[in-house]
């Protein structure tokens, strides 16, 4: 049990926390890349030091090519080019790059990984939080706002290459890059004859090959969960989570500003949507879905609503999947879900009500 404990220790800063399944036997390996805590655990066995390489060079050879910090890593070399100009792209950038743009048109361009010079304006790259901060203009927000269209983008999978049809419209696969690689870490894992544990990335993008119960991190009262979610008979499952609690400013008057930029007006996600978690969808597309998810209006008042149709497209996509959206506008408490209470999820916080999809 001395291990369990530090188990939910080490995880209960981050946004989703795993319980073990069985007795724990082995620490967790624990490094840093993409400029967030990487942790992968066996929890039969330990993680040897072969593996615990492999991994590592995984992270490495997609922060290399993905960082757009890093002077000629693919985002940079990208970012930097001119109108009109071609760029071979890797298989692994060509499978991102393809799940992206079908995650940006299922979500009517919510989610479009060219809203980087909006991101940079409102000073989220990089993050440091900010007290009596102050918003850009409107003026200069649509300025940067012209700037973002992912359908400037044109992908040739034939080819493995991409053409950037305006030199103003830059990338940052930062966020869903994460999924991408939490689902290949746990790849090399399974292969390597690992049948339980998991891999998390920041919290956010998290890997389960075997667990007994996942905790959503509750968005307002974030040394909680809001739920725990019953996972004995789930294996090999992708959890993505967004919110608009984990990196934001405060202006002088009181009001914050969440990471999450709405690329269609520009400004900060202010949807009453405190974080919607997507378990058994793929990362790279699941850490998408969830980001275009906190930018969706929902009405309680109109059964046919923007998030509602939404998550309808994903069960549609995704038959299996679990969902769980929470909602917070100051006067409605909401868990919003297609799964049920008592036998999928216990919800640990009576102030919110169950809306079943």
């Amino acid at each position: 049990m001395r291990f369990i404990k530090k188990i939910c220790l080490l995880l209960a800063v981050i946004l989703i926390l795993p319980v073990c399944a069985c007795k724990d036997t082995a620490v967790p390996v624990t490094f840093t890349s993409f400029n967030t805590q990487i942790i992968i655990a066996g929890q039969s066995k330990p993680i040897t030091k072969k593996v615990e390489n492999q991994i590592k060079d995984l992270f490495s050879s997609l922060e290399n090519e993905f960082d757009l910090s890093l002077e000629n890593s693919f985002t940079d070399k990208f970012n930097q080019a001119n109108n009109g100009e071609t760029i071979q792209v890797s298989n692994t950038a060509l499978e991102i790059l393809t799940a992206a743009k079908t995650v940006y048109e299922k979500s009517s361009g919510k989610f479009d990984p060219t809203v980087y010079p909006l991101v940079s304006l409102w000073k989220f790259a990089p993050y440091s939080y900010t007290p009596n901060f102050e918003p850009p203009s409107d003026a200069q927000i649509e300025q940067e706002r012209q700037k973002v269209d992912f359908d400037l983008v044109t992908i040739n999978a034939e080819n493995n290459t991409i053409k950037k049809e305006n030199e103003d419209v830059k990338l940052d696969l930062g966020g869903i890059v994460k999924g991408y690689a939490a689902d290949k870490a746990a790849e090399i894992l399974s292969q390597n004859g690992y049948n339980d544990g998991y891999v998390s990335v920041g919290g956010s993008s998290l890997y389960l090959l075997k667990v007994k119960e996942l905790g959503v991190r509750h968005p307002r009262n974030v040394n909680d969960v809001i739920i725990t979610v019953n996972c004995n008979d789930k294996t090999n499952l992708s959890v993505s989570t967004s919110g608009d609690y984990e990196k934001y400013h405060v202006s002088a008057d009181g009001t914050r500003y969440c990471h999450i930029i709405d690329p269609i007006t520009g400004f900060s996600a202010n949807t009453g949507i405190a974080s919607a978690t997507l378990m058994g969808v793929e990362g790279v597309k699941g850490d998408a879905l969830t980001t275009a998810l906190c930018l969706c209006k929902y009405d309680k008042n109109n059964a046919d609503n923007e998030l509602i149709r939404f998550l309808t497209l994903i069960k549609s996509d995704y038959p299996d999947c679990m969902i769980f959206v929470v909602y917070n506008n100051g006067t409605d408490k909401l868990l919003i879900t297609n799964k049920t209470q008592d036998v999928d999820f216990v919800l640990r916080d009576t102030d919110y009500k169950i809306v079943t999809i």
